[in-house]
C-alpha cells in the first residue's frame, strides 16, 4: 500500500502542538459554547488473511468499531460534552490535514453478535457497500440529540476521522479535527431540563468522568453525601428489611421504605410513583426493589427474540423515550422472606462487621478464550480479563487468580478451570470476580460453574461483586438465575456467595459490556483523576454510562443498558482496601440547648459523621481536617422511653464507628447569657426581652426537652405566653447576630 499526505492550511496554527496519541483535549468551554480538540495515533498497518487476500483489520487497536454486517469495520470515536439546560444545539467540524492511503483492503464487520455464539465460527461476508464507488461511512462526525444525565443536559458527539472507498481500495485519514458545539439559548431545543435540584457525589463522579467539561456552568452545589434511597418492598417483606432501612438512616443515607400497596403493582404504576417521589425529592439517588417479579414485576422493552427484561427502565426520570442515562441507580434483592434475611444479613456484615483480612485486595477473572479481533479493543475474553488483572495488580491487589479457557499461561492453570477451583478462591477470599465468556440462566461456561456450586461456597464474611458478561445470567423473570443464587446463598442461615451480582437479562452482546467491565476496573483503580465511586451502584452504572457514551448510544450499547440487572443494594459501599477502624473524640451527651454537635480528632478525614435516633437524621457533616460541626436540623426526642441518639461515622473501606450519646439536662452554665434577659420571671402573660439584638426567633421546650412551641411570635421584644400551662419551661432565642440563648421561665 501507498501513503500520500495532502496538508490543508486550514488550523495548523493552533495545531502547532499535536499530539500522537488519539485523545480529546478540551480547549474552551462557556455557556454558549464548548470547544474541543481530537488527535489520532499515527497509522499502524494490522492485516488479517480471508479467502487468501490480506485486509487491513481496525480491530486489533481500536475499541470500538462500525458494526454493521458486510460494511467495513471502521474505528469511531465517542465524547459526551455539557451543555446549558435550555437551548437548540448545532455543531461544526474542522481539520488540518488529510492523509491518504492507496491499495488497501479492509476487514468488513461480522455484525452485532451476542454471546451464544463464537465470532470465529461466523465467517466474513461482503455487502452492497464494497460495490459502491465513494467513502463509507462518509460523514467524519455526527451529534447525539441531547440527553439528559439527572441534573445535566449533554450531547455526544462522534468523529470517524478513518473514511474508506472499496472500489478504489482508497483510505482517507483526517487529521487533528477540531470540534465546536453552540447552544443557541434564543431557540427552543430538544430535551430541555427544566429545573436543576441537589446532586448526590455519586452522580458528580459519573460527570467528572463522562463529561469533557465537567464543571462547565454547574447548575446545582453538589452535596456531601451520597444522596437518598428509595426502598421499595412486598408488603409481606417490611420486617424482614427494617434493620437494613435503619442502617441505612443511621450510616447517614436518607431512606424512605413504602410497599407495592402505596405504589401499585405494574411496572407503570411503580415507574409513575418513582418519578412522582424523584420530582419531589431531589435528592433521590438509590433505589431498592425488595421482592421477586412476581413481587416487583421487571419492566419489558418489547420482544427481539426474548423478552427484554428491564430494572433500570425505573431509574430513567428524564429526557426523552431515546434517552437510557439513568437518574437514579437501581438494584434488586430478589427472592422469599427467608432468602431477604440473608440479604440483608449479609449487607449489614459487609458494611458493619467485615472480616478481618486482605481478601477485599484479592479478585478472580474467569474467561472464554474466544472473542479474538472481536471483542472490545479487539480482545480475545481472557486477554480482556488479563487486562484487567494487570490493572488491578498494579493498583495494589495482592492477588488476582487467572481461570480461563484452554492453557493460557501465565498465573493461568494448564488445561480448563474447574467449579472447584474457583469455590476454593472465592472461599479464601476475593472482593471482586469478573466473568467474560458464555452463559445460561444457571450458570458460566468456562469452568462449567452452575448454581450448585455457588450452594456448595464456603465464603462466610468474604463477599465478591460479581460483574458477568455473559447471556440471561440475569434472567430472573418466571425463572431463577445464577445472580440470584449467589446473593441467596447460605449455610443454615449464615450467608455466603457474593454481596451483588451484574447479570444480563437477555444474550447478551459481545463487545459492548466488555467496555462496562473495562470502565469499572479504570474507576476501582482510580485511572481517572479526581473520579471515584465509593458505591456498587455509582461503580456499576458509571462503567454502563461510559459504554454507552463511548458507543454512542449505538442500539446494541442502548439494549445492554436497559437489560443488564443488578442484584444487590446499589447504595452498598464497595470495599477494596483492608478494613481501617474510625477513632474519634466527641461529648457524651447532648442537650435540648444544643444547636451541634462537634466531632474531633477523627483519623477518617472525608468520612461522613451522622447523629440520628428512632429512625430520623438529626443532622450530619463531613469530617475535615479531623474535625466536623454537625448541625442539629430536626429536634432531638427527651421524652422518657426514647432511644438515645446514635453517633455514626462512615467512610469507605473503614469500620463504622458507632456510639450512643446520652441526653442529659441542662445545668445552670446552659441559662447565663449577658446578651440577653428575660422578664418577669415568673411570667402570667407577656415577658420581654431585654437585648439591645434584635430577637429573630424564639422556642419553647418542656423541661424533658420536648418542644412545645416552635418558632413563638416575638414583637418589638414581647411575645404572648397566655395560651401555656402554668410550669416550669426552657426558652430557646435566636439573635439577628445568630446567637442562640437559653433560659428557664415559670408560668403562673
Amino acid at each position: 500500500m501507498r501513503i500520500k499526505f495532502i496538508i490543508f492550511c486550514l488550523l495548523v496554527s493552533f495545531f502547532s502542538g499535536i499530539l500522537y496519541a488519539q485523545s480529546f483535549q478540551l480547549i474552551s468551554s462557556h455557556p454558549s459554547e464548548v470547544k474541543f480538540d481530537f488527535h489520532l495515533n499515527e497509522f499502524a498497518e494490522n492485516s488479517i488473511n480471508i479467502n487468501g487476500n490480506e485486509y487491513h483489520n481496525f480491530g486489533i487497536d481500536y475499541q470500538v468499531l462500525t458494526s454493521e454486517k458486510g460494511e467495513p469495520a471502521m474505528p469511531f470515536f465517542s465524547q459526551a460534552v455539557k451543555i446549558p439546560n435550555q437551548g437548540n444545539v448545532s455543531y461544526s467540524v474542522v481539520y488540518d490535514g488529510i492523509s491518504i492511503i492507496e491499495g488497501i483492503d479492509i476487514v468488513p464487520s461480522k455484525g452485532n453478535l451476542k454471546r451464544n455464539v463464537d465470532p470465529a465460527t461466523i465467517p466474513y461476508t461482503f455487502g452492497e457497500v464494497y460495490t459502491q464507488d465513494e467513502f463509507y461511512p462518509g460523514e467524519i462526525s455526527q451529534i447525539s440529540e441531547p440527553f439528559i444525565l439527572r441534573n445535566t443536559r449533554g450531547v455526544t458527539v462522534s468523529l470517524y476521522p478513518y473514511q474508506y472507498n472499496p472500489v478504489q481500495k482508497t483510505l482517507m485519514i483526517y487529521e487533528n479535527l477540531r470540534i465546536v458545539v453552540n447552544t443557541d439559548l434564543a431557540v427552543d431545543g430538544i430535551n430541555e431540563l427544566q429545573s436543576a435540584g441537589k446532586i448526590s457525589t455519586a452522580f458528580q463522579n459519573i460527570y467528572d468522568h463522562i463529561y469533557l467539561n465537567p464543571d462547565a456552568n454547574p447548575p446545582y452545589a453538589p452535596v456531601a453525601e451520597n444522596g437518598s434511597l428509595l426502598v421499595i418492598s412486598a408488603p409481606e417483606f417490611t420486617e424482614n428489611i427494617q434493620t437494613l432501612i435503619d442502617w441505612k438512616i443511621q450510616s447517614g443515607i436518607r431512606t424512605t421504605l413504602v410497599t407495592t400497596a402505596e405504589t401499585g403493582t405494574t411496572a407503570a404504576q411503580i415507574k409513575d410513583f418513582v418519578q412522582d417521589y424523584y420530582n419531589n425529592h431531589n435528592d433521590l439517588t438509590f433505589l431498592l426493589l425488595v421482592g421477586d417479579s412476581d413481587k416487583i414485576p421487571a419492566h419489558t422493552y418489547g420482544y427481539n427474540g426474548e423478552q427484554l427484561w428491564s430494572d433500570s427502565f425505573y431509574g430513567q426520570l428524564a429526557g426523552g423515550s431515546n434517552d437510557f442515562f439513568p437518574e437514579v441507580l437501581v438494584g434488586r434483592l430478589s427472592g422469599n422472606a427467608s432468602e431477604i434475611d440473608v440479604m440483608v444479613s449479609r449487607i449489614l456484615e459487609y458494611e458493619k462487621n467485615p472480616d478481618a483480612g486482605n481478601w477485599m485486595k484479592n479478585a478472580a477473572g474467569l474467561g472464554s478464550s474466544e472473542g479474538a479481533g472481536y471483542g472490545n479493543d479487539g480482545e480475545a475474553d481472557y486477554q480482556h480479563l488479563r487486562n484487567i488483572r494487570t490493572q488491578l495488580m498494579d493498583y495494589g491487589y495482592e492477588t488476582v487468580y487467572e481461570f480461563y479457557q484452554g492453557s493460557q499461561g501465565g498465573a493461568d492453570a494448564p488445561g480448563e478451570p474447574t467449579s472447584s477451583m474457583i469455590n476454593d478462591a472465592m472461599n479464601t477470599g476475593i472482593g471482586l470476580f469478573n466473568y467474560t465468556g458464555h452463559g445460561w440462566l444457571e450458570g458460566m461456561s468456562t469452568g462449567n460453574y452452575t448454581i450448585s456450586d455457588v450452594w456448595n461456597l464456603e465464603n462466610q464474611g468474604k463477599y465478591p461483586f460479581v460483574i458477568s458478561v455473559a447471556c440471561n445470567n440475569g434472567t430472573f423473570v418466571n425463572a431463577t438465575t445464577l445472580g440470584e443464587a449467589f446473593l441467596r446463598a447460605n449455610t443454615d442461615g449464615n450467608p455466603t456467595g457474593a454481596i451483588a451480582f451484574a447479570g444480563s437479562s437477555i444474550l447478551m452482546a459481545w463487545a459492548e459490556p466488555m467496555a462496562t467491565q473495562d470502565e469499572m476496573t479504570n474507576i476501582i483503580v482510580e485511572y481517572y483523576e479526581n473520579q471515584r465511586n465509593a458505591t456498587l451502584g455509582g461503580l456499576f452504572y458509571n462503567g454502563q454510562i461510559g459504554m454507552l457514551t463511548e458507543y454512542n448510544s449505538s442500539y446494541t450499547a442502548k439494549e445492554v443498558m436497559q437489560t443488564w440487572i443488578l442484584f444487590g443494594d446499589p447504595s452498598v459501599s464497595y470495599r477494596n482496601q483492608i478494613t481501617q477502624n474510625i477513632t474519634a473524640d466527641h461529648a457524651e451527651s447532648i442537650s435540648a440547648a444544643d444547636i451541634s454537635f462537634d466531632v474531633y480528632e477523627c483519623n477518617a478525614d472525608g468520612a461522613l459523621a451522622t447523629l440520628s435516633q428512632s429512625g430520623v437524621i438529626i443532622g450530619k457533616a463531613n469530617i475535615l481536617g479531623g474535625i466536623a460541626t454537625i448541625e442539629l436540623d430536626e429536634s432531638i426526642n427527651f421524652e422518657e422511653g426514647q432511644p438515645n441518639p446514635v453517633l455514626t461515622i462512615t467512610k469507605q473501606n473503614y469500620k463504622p464507628y458507632q456510639t450512643e450519646i446520652e441526653r442529659s439536662l441542662m445545668g445552670v452554665n446552659d441559662f447565663d447569657s449577658s446578651a440577653v434577659t428575660i422578664y418577669p420571671n415568673p411570667a402570667k402573660d407577656i415577658i420581654h426581652f431585654n437585648s439591645s439584638l434584635k430577637i429573630q426567633s424564639a422556642s419553647v421546650y418542656n423541661m424533658d426537652g420536648k418542644i412545645i412551641m416552635n418558632n413563638l411570635k416575638v414583637h418589638n421584644q414581647n411575645a404572648d405566653i397566655s395560651s401555656l400551662p402554668s410550669g416550669v419551661y426552657i426558652f430557646r432565642v435566636l439573635l439577628e447576630n445568630g446567637q442562640i440563648e437559653t433560659f428557664k421561665l415559670i408560668k403562673n
